[in-house]
């Protein structure tokens, strides 16, 4: 099993995320945290021994270029997040919940 940040850091908030199933970019951290540096909380995770898989997608921008914006959706793929669960569904049922707590949400905002 891989090891868990603190709950209450930016990057336990953004693990909490993904194990609700979440598939997240930077900017829907930065709307839940206030903080755009996702990618280093992905390569802590990863350090700490999360698979976490991403995605390169492409948008456009809604400046008057509109060009195109490339950026990374990060997310555990479906058959390792019931593997994680399968293994410590209960830990990790904890943890999620602790970030919750921390971040005043219920868990009917998931």
């Amino acid at each position: 099993m891989p090891k868990f940040p603190a709950y209450d850091t930016l990057t336990g908030r953004a693990l909490a995320l993904l194990l609700e199933g979440r598939k997240i970019t930077h900017r829907d951290f930065q709307n839940h945290v206030a903080s755009y540096r996702l990618s280093s909380d992905i390569h802590i995770l990863r350090g700490l021994g999360w698979p976490i898989s991403d995605r390169w997608e492409v948008a456009k921008t809604k400046d008057k270029t509109g060009r195109n914006a490339k950026y990374k959706r990060y997310f555990f793929e479906q058959k390792v997040l019931l593997s994680l669960k399968k293994e410590d569904g209960e830990r990790l049922s904890k943890f999620i919940s602790a970030v919750m707590k921390f971040e005043g949400r219920t868990p009917s905002e998931q």
